[in-house]
């Protein structure tokens, strides 16, 4: 027949009764605990409880018998600092003891302070390795204008803190001893003042992030120095703003590189005799000036540079300071020369025969890295590479000057290029790195449409053409 019951398993081994209850006094345990004593009759029996108090039997060939306990009540036996008398800013760490295996402790919830002239900067994460022992760190700092401040610290009840796997939550706690905290008197530094990026292009903007030894007060965007050169406009802070106490992050405005140079710098820094101190008062004691961030200038800028385009006026994208009809910007794209009326060496006409008649065709330099796609009317539709800040190019066929848009003809660009030698017209000129020769044509051929024209133009996209 099955036994049922601690004695009586006790007491078929040779055991009493008393010896059971005394048994199991002695085998609690925080984690549970498991036995098997054996069995004069053959056999073993095994008992044992679990974390919640219940205790279980059982025997050879049989079902395990639960026999339900009590559990044992939740507290915090002792919460003990590593320091009691750390430096402001100093972290102390708090170690806690729980009289057996606990879960959902979280030190933001269920943790309270009791302070006196003190401020609590924060309360760290939990570590545990058995869910009995827990360390968490905690940073305090005595109140403005005091030279020290204490707190104690406790296991807040109610809480959120059970036993693992079940019972009920923790019903009573531990006050730690006072900490003192001191005052301190060293100065605080700049740590860190360090950009997101350190190379620009020209028109873009970074962030920074700023980083003190302590926690400060009274810092704005006034307290930054910003030094740049000649050659940059912009790049001064905006968006500043406190992360914590001790750090702080801040935007820059666009960064620009003036027209005619090719690259410019700025930097910035803490200014140490602002009115900014620590959370004890004392002022910045050292400054330090961030890395250099480089703005280089756009290839746009960097091209009209090279062009010998005057720096300010005239030099501009939209600019057309030789008057003949195409923007800076246009004569970017197709390199030709900015201040020059004309672009003989950059450009060809002539009436190809592809294959078994003539197509007017039209060959100049385009800037790499440009795609053409076909739009309504028979024109082409250029998409620039590189910063061209929503300039478009449109190739426009005609055979009469003027109808663009709705031609009875098409333009094309003939793959590759005719930009070799053609017996009785010029060679084109040798390009730069960047631009290569582009061959576009009228796809009617000459004898059925007579001839044609391209027209190039370059201009502002607002809204799509």
């Amino acid at each position: 027949m099955l036994i049922v019951g601690i004695a009586a398993i006790l007491l078929a081994c040779g055991q009493t009764a008393g010896r059971a209850d005394n048994l199991l006094d002695n085998l609690s345990s925080p984690l549970g605990f498991a036995l098997s004593i054996g069995n004069p009759f053959g056999g073993a029996f095994s008992f044992g409880a679990s974390d919640d108090g219940s205790t279980w039997v059982t025997s050879p060939n049989r079902p395990r018998i639960r026999i339900e306990g009590t559990p044992e009540g939740i507290r915090l036996d002792s919460i003990t600092p590593d320091t009691t008398t750390p430096t402001a800013g100093s972290p102390v760490t708090f170690t806690l003891v729980f009289n057996r295996g606990v879960e959902n402790f979280d030190s933001l919830d269920d943790l309270t302070a009791t302070t006196t002239d003190v401020l609590l900067l924060g309360i760290g994460a939990i570590n545990t390795t058995d869910n009995i022992t827990f360390t968490v760190p905690v940073f305090a700092h005595p109140d403005a204008g005091q030279e020290s401040g204490s707190y104690t610290l406790e296991l807040k009840l109610p809480s959120n803190v059970t036993g693992l796997f079940s019972g009920p939550p923790a019903e009573a706690t531990a006050t730690s001893a006072s900490v003192t905290v001191l005052k301190d008197p060293a100065p605080p530094t700049v740590l860190r003042l360090t950009p997101a990026a350190t190379t620009l292009a020209s028109g873009a903007q970074t962030s920074f992030r700023l980083v003190f030894s302590k926690p400060m007060q009274n810092v704005d965007v006034s307290d930054l120095i910003f030094s740049a050169s000649t050659s940059v406009l912009g790049g001064t802070a905006t968006n500043f703003a406190t992360i914590n106490a001790g750090r702080y992050s801040f935007d820059t405005t666009s960064a620009t590189i003036v027209d005619g140079a090719s690259s410019g710098s700025f930097t910035y820094s803490v200014d140490l005799f602002s009115d900014i101190n620590d959370l004890d008062g004392n002022a910045l004691g050292a400054t330090l000036t961030s890395p250099v961030v480089t703005v280089n200038a756009t290839a746009y800028q960097v091209w009209a540079f090279d062009k010998g385009l005057p720096a300010g006026e005239g030099s501009g994208k939209f600019d057309d300071p030789n008057d003949n009809g195409l923007i800076n910007w246009g004569e970017y794209i197709h390199d030709f020369d900015p201040l020059a009326a004309s672009n003989p060496g950059r450009f060809r006409l002539y009436a190809a025969p592809l294959p078994t008649d003539r197509f007017f065709t039209v060959t100049l330099p385009v800037l790499d890295g440009t795609t053409y796609t076909s739009i309504t009317g028979g024109r082409l539709r250029a998409a620039i590479p590189f910063d061209n800040n929503g300039v478009i190019e449109l190739i426009a066929p005609s055979i009469n000057l003027t109808d663009f848009t709705a031609a009875p003809v098409t333009v094309e660009e003939v793959v590759p290029a005719i930009s070799g030698s053609v017996p009785g017209l010029p060679d084109l000129d040798p390009l730069p790195a960047g631009w290569s020769y582009r061959t576009f044509r009228i796809t009617s051929p000459i004898s059925t449409s007579g001839g044609g024209f391209l027209r190039f133009e370059v201009f502002d996209d607002s809204g799509g053409s």
